[in-house]
């Protein structure tokens, strides 16, 4: 930049800076001086006793020396001797003179520093986001010390945040209007220029979150940006803004969904990240950070999971922080595990009904709003986790453009690099699906249903996923049916599924089968290994090697040894193709079974139909289940099963069947148990709760013995005639019922 114009830049930073608005009282902007003695009968209390000794430890322990670089002093020394100070200052007034001291001398020194480096500087993020960290704990620490920091001194360093806040890159926005925002209410308050600011803050947010609260970029960014205590900016300007009477983010529905995705759903049961979008395997909830401890004041269900995640708060979990004291109102509430969810614009989470970190846990990402950097073409893929481990994951992360330009473009812009579909081998060309469809949560069975919109350019993807419940008698696992709609008969339908390996798996011909030993960080300790099944009959199945990224644990908050080796590697993956019909239709069948030492490998067999595809997962206990797909809803007759429609699952012990599903179908008959309809409609039964989701038609339904029908109000429907079944007329849309057994 030209001379003459740092000139003007430094003439009207410092005209903005003699001019405060004569109406600001400071402090103001997260507390005010009225609050003072509130707070210190707070610290006189656990855990904000042990805050404040904390932060009275950390105050002397931190000096600025000279010696560190540029972004020791963004994200360490700057905000530690700012937000001690400040927090001391608060609470100890007999020494404030002390903290006023180090101010004006450490931290004018430092930000001379930062100052000087950030005008080098090429470096857009890293010259942008510490800085302005930095930046937001000063403002707030000046702030709350103005009344007694020299003048001369306090403007000096207003003049090196205000020249943070002008310089910052619109790249990063959060972190840009914060702080700008930050800056304009330091000097000016509530501005119209502040609302401005907070409103593009606000929309920004918005614009990268699903209205069901599913953050666009995927669970590593949203970590980074709502997570973690670094990057401070970008998460607690929200906190600002309330306390400033902005009511617009604790109690909007869509900041409380995205915290309890958040804390919630963005990592496995194990704390390990799932890796849609840019997102490495190895991010992990390892600190009460502000975030966390805050999160109540938005939803008492995400700080319940966050708490289970990260455990009791305890002793060592507090940090002597003036976020941490000012906005933890209270103990955290108590840990409950998240339970499975969908998010109908953001994709499904299918999660075994365990609070054990080995539970089994399968994603299925499908994002509907707009595209963000941070995004993979990952439509409809998967990501599952059991007994303490990636079983499949997708192809993660490094760094932005890393590591090379040639496994760059594989992991960030090509669908092969996830676990989901294309046709001919074509790369999908977009990223924005459309959301999940449909669903069921039930005690033996969870299902959502991914459309991929307009994500492929020569046809259409409906992604079945499915979550066996593990039980007493059997073990858990999951399935996919993978209805594909081409453009153009007999074309290919490619499907990739990345186990989280690098070694070769040991092939099953006969049975169309694929067995790996999962790999990976090992995070459980012991082995563990999935077996891939294909119940539909591949044209072929290959053998591919592709890039695995991840990151280096991070200085902040991992204590994990600093390495990228477990979750970075050539993985191997199967490349399995199949054909579409004359009619352009496939239907495909997958079954994905994890297992180790404690938890054998069910038997999976093909069946042999005439048409479409049927595979049965026999249990060691003689129970068994079955899938069936019929690409055109052709009838399938198998021994003494009958179905017609587009595919059905069900589970079956002698003549006990506990649950079905039939999709678009007119028929299924399986024992006594079973339904026929004139048109085709979706029918899932699960022990007693029934749910159809029907054009509007009649329905005759099977059931074992003498049985009733309520509606979902309570209201009795029918009762079966001698000769069994029930006939009943229902409505268009979606329906539940419930089912009785009656004395015969």
């Amino acid at each position: 930049m030209p001379v003459q114009s740092l000139s003007l830049l430094y003439l009207s930073i410092l005209l903005l800076i003699s001019c405060h608005s004569p109406s600001l009282r400071h402090p103001f902007i997260l507390v005010g001086e009225n609050e003072y003695s509130v707070l210190r009968e707070k610290a006189e209390k656990w855990p904000w006793s042990s805050m404040k000794t904390k932060a009275d430890s950390l105050f002397y322990a931190t000096n600025f020396t000279g010696n560190e670089d540029f972004f020791e002093l963004c994200n360490s020394t700057i905000p530690t001797i700012a937000s001690t100070a400040s927090l001391l200052y608060i609470l100890n007034p007999a020494h404030r003179k002390t903290y006023v001291s180090k101010m004006e001398q450490d931290l004018s020194r430092a930000w001379a520093i930062v100052h000087t480096t950030r005008d080098t500087m090429t470096d857009g993020h890293g010259s942008s986001v510490p800085p302005a960290h930095a930046a937001f704990y000063t403002l707030l620490a000046m702030d709350i010390m103005y009344d007694d920091l020299a003048p001369s001194v306090r403007k000096e360093i207003e003049s090196h945040c205000a020249f943070i806040a002008d310089r910052h890159l619109p790249k990063w926005n959060a972190s840009e209007y914060s702080i700008k925002a930050m800056m304009e209410l330091y000097l000016h308050g509530k501005t119209s220029e502040f609302v401005r600011l907070k409103n593009l803050y606000r929309a920004h947010i918005l614009s990268l979150t699903s209205p069901d609260g599913v953050y666009t970029t995927g669970p590593g960014y949203a970590f980074s940006r709502l997570y973690m205590d670094q990057r401070i900016q970008k998460k607690i300007f929200m906190d600002v803004c309330e306390y400033q009477g902005y009511h617009e983010f604790y109690s909007d529905s869509v900041f409380q969904n995205l915290y309890e995705w958040t804390f919630g759903y963005i990592h496995t049961p194990f704390n390990r990240s799932y890796t849609f979008g840019d997102t490495p395997p190895r991010k992990t909830f390892q600190e009460w950070s502000v975030a966390a401890l805050r999160v109540g004041r938005f939803s008492q269900e995400a700080q319940t999971s966050i708490a289970w995640f990260l455990g009791d708060y305890s002793e060592k979990s507090v940090k002597g922080d003036l976020l941490h004291f000012l906005l933890c109102d209270s103990l955290p509430a108590a840990a409950k595990a998240p339970e499975s969810r969908i998010f109908p614009n953001g994709g499904a989470w299918l999660i075994q009904h365990s609070p054990s970190p080995h539970a089994l846990a399968g994603a299925m990402w499908n994002i509907t709003t707009t595209k963000e950097s941070h995004n993979h073409k990952d439509i409809n893929a998967i990501h599952i986790a059991a007994y303490g481990e990636h079983i499949l994951r997708n192809s993660g992360y490094n760094e932005w453009q890393g590591p090379d330009p040639e496994r760059w473009k594989y992991l960030h812009e090509t669908s092969e690099s996830s676990n989901t579909i294309s046709i001919d081998d074509i790369n999908h060309v977009s990223t924005q699906g459309a959301g999940i469809t449909a669903s069921w949560l039930g005690q033996n069975l969870a299902w959502a249903s991914g459309s991929s919109g307009n994500a492929l350019p020569n046809g259409h993807h409906n992604r079945n996923f499915f979550l066996v419940q593990p039980d007493p008698e059997t073990n858990g696992y999951f399935a996919l049916i993978d209805e594909v709609k081409t453009n153009e008969p007999h074309r290919e339908v490619n499907i990739a599924l990345h186990p989280n390996s690098a070694a070769d798996p040991v092939i099953h011909p006969s049975q169309n089968a694929f067995t790996w030993p999962v790999e990976g960080c090992n995070y459980s300790g012991r082995p563990v290994k999935v077996t891939l099944s294909l119940g539909t009959k591949p044209l072929r199945a290959e053998i591919r090697t592709g890039y695995m990224g991840s990151v280096s644990a991070y200085q902040f908050p991992y204590t994990e040894a600093n390495t990228k080796a477990c979750g970075e590697y050539e993985g191997k993956y199967l490349y399995a193709t199949y054909p579409s019909n004359e009619q352009g239709n496939a239907a495909i069948i997958s079954i994905i079974f994890p297992y180790d030492s404690a938890h054998a490998p069910a038997q999976v067999e093909n069946c042999n139909i005439s048409s479409g595809s049927m595979i049965k997962v026999a249990h060691t206990n003689q129970w068994a289940d079955y899938f069936i797909a019929a690409p055109d809803g052709e009838k399938i007759i198998w021994k003494s099963y009958i179905f017609q429609g587009n595919w059905a699952v069900f589970r079956q012990s002698a003549q006990y069947i506990p649950f079905w599903m039939a999709n678009e179908a007119k028929l299924f008959q399986a024992g006594e148990y079973g339904f026929e309809s004139s048109q085709p409609i979706s029918i899932f039964l699960e022990n007693d709760r029934l749910k159809i989701t029907s054009p509007g038609t009649e329905v005759r339904l099977f059931y074992p013995g003498k049985f009733q029908i309520f509606t979902s109000n309570g209201a009795l429907l029918a009762t079966t005639p001698e000769g069994g079944g029930i006939k009943f007329y229902v409505e268009k849309g979606e329906n539940m019922f419930r089912i009785a057994t009656t004395e015969p």
